[in-house]
């Protein structure tokens, strides 16, 4: 996947969405339609946001009706901002994997479909947000049948208080949140046994506690993001390396 031509400054690449290959879905034994969040460096100004300020998920159009399901003010004001002046911007991220899910549903309207959505650092909180947006509105099969979704979170925060995690429960969604103790993530958000106060944030799923401290499989480091620039850096070299020998570059990588 490419990034598009027509990005500018209030436009940030945060994000992929596909379909399970043939070959992949035979063995799987079904379709998977994956979502991957990652984080943005781009609305570090909402960080105060996401530490302490709750609001109504149906505030910002999403389909809730219970006004109790409280989500981090920040995650959502990035899940939902649009710019009109932005040619790309003009949907929010939220629009784009939905409309995107329900094409692919359609799509495969008459195969067995799971969805998959993962993120990391705050991806993750955006992987759980969309987690609940997507069950949320109904998404299913032709012949009626509930798609099955599960959600990974990688050192990512807790993203809702007590309703949100129960929400997500009786709609039997599956998750697993993995976090290292010392993260900073981890550590900014109030704990759950704080009680069911406004403020207290509860995390969803199973839980994994990992700590590098104690483990000599586990790096101290938390920010992923230099994998991505090490891959872009690879990749340059390889068009100019291809370039450079005359050959045509636009093999399809795995």
């Amino acid at each position: 996947m490419s990034h598009p031509s027509n990005l500018n400054h209030q436009a940030n690449w945060i994000g992929y969405l596909g379909v399970s290959n043939d070959e992949y879905s035979t063995h799987l034994g079904q379709h998977d339609i994956k979502i991957a969040w990652h984080k943005t460096t781009k609305d570090v100004k909402e960080i105060p946001d996401i530490m302490d300020l709750q609001r109504p998920a149906r505030d910002y159009n999403m389909s809730s009706r219970d006004p109790t399901i409280n989500i981090e003010a920040g995650l959502l004001k990035i899940y939902t901002r649009k710019h009109d002046q932005c040619n790309v911007c003009k949907l929010s991220a939220r629009e784009h994997v939905l409309n995107k899910v329900k094409r692919l549903i359609n799509c495969y309207s008459y195969e067995e479909l799971s969805i998959t959505i993962e993120g990391h650092s705050l991806g993750g909180g955006l992987a759980m947000i969309s987690a609940y947006d997507n069950i949320k509105i109904g998404l299913a099969c032709e012949d009626g049948c509930v798609i099955p979704l599960w959600v990974f979170s990688f050192s990512g925060p807790r993203v809702g208080k007590i309703r949100f995690k129960q929400r997500l429960e009786r709609l039997e969604v599956k998750g697993l949140r993995v976090v290292n103790k010392h993260d900073f993530e981890v550590q900014t958000r109030l704990i759950q046994k704080l009680g069911d106060y406004f403020w207290s944030y509860w995390h969803v799923g199973e839980e994994i506690i990992l700590d590098h401290k104690i483990s000599p499989s586990l790096k101290e480091m938390h920010n992923l993001t230099y994998i991505t620039y090490l891959e872009v850096s690879r990749e340059r070299k390889r068009i100019f390396d291809s370039k450079a020998r005359g050959h045509k570059f636009g093999e399809k990588r795995n």
